[in-house]
C-alpha cells in the first residue's frame, strides 16, 4: 500500500513503489505516482488537478514523466498544456511508439507523455 508523496487540497499524490529500470520507458530507475481525487469532484476536475500539479515538473531537469496506467478507461492530454514551460523551444517527438514533449532545460531536458491514462 502506497503512502503520501504530498497533499495538496483538492488533490493527492502517493508513491506506490520503486520501478525497476527494466519496467521503465527510458531504461532508468523510476517510481509510480498515484494521483487520486473524491469521484464525487468529477473526472475533469481530476484532470485539471493534475496538470496544475505537473505543472512544477519541468523544472526538474532530466525527469521524465510516462503513462503507466494499466487498462486506463481513458487518456487526457498532459503534454502540451505542460510544455508550455519550454516558451517555444518544447519539442514533441515519438520515443519508443510514445508521443512525448521534451522541453530543454539549463542543465538537461525534461520529458513528459503527451497522454496519461485515468481509472475510476
Amino acid at each position: 500500500m502506497g503512502y503520501s508523496l504530498s497533499t495538496y487540497a483538492p488533490i493527492q499524490v502517493h508513491f506506490e513503489g520503486w520501478a525497476d529500470p527494466r519496467e521503465t520507458v527510458d531504461n532508468r530507475p523510476g517510481a509510480y505516482l498515484l494521483f487520486t481525487l473524491p469521484v464525487s469532484r468529477g473526472i475533469e476536475r481530476f484532470k485539471e488537478e493534475v496538470i496544475k500539479r505537473l505543472m512544477i515538473a519541468p523544472h526538474l531537469p532530466t525527469c521524465s514523466i510516462f503513462n503507466a496506467t494499466p487498462n486506463a478507461e481513458e487518456e487526457f492530454n498532459v503534454g502540451s498544456r505542460v510544455g508550455v514551460w519550454g516558451d517555444g523551444f518544447e519539442v514533441k517527438k515519438v520515443f519508443k511508439d510514445r508521443e512525448i514533449v521534451e522541453i530543454p532545460t539549463m542543465t538537461g531536458s525534461f520529458i513528459i507523455e503527451e497522454k496519461l491514462g485515468v481509472r475510476v
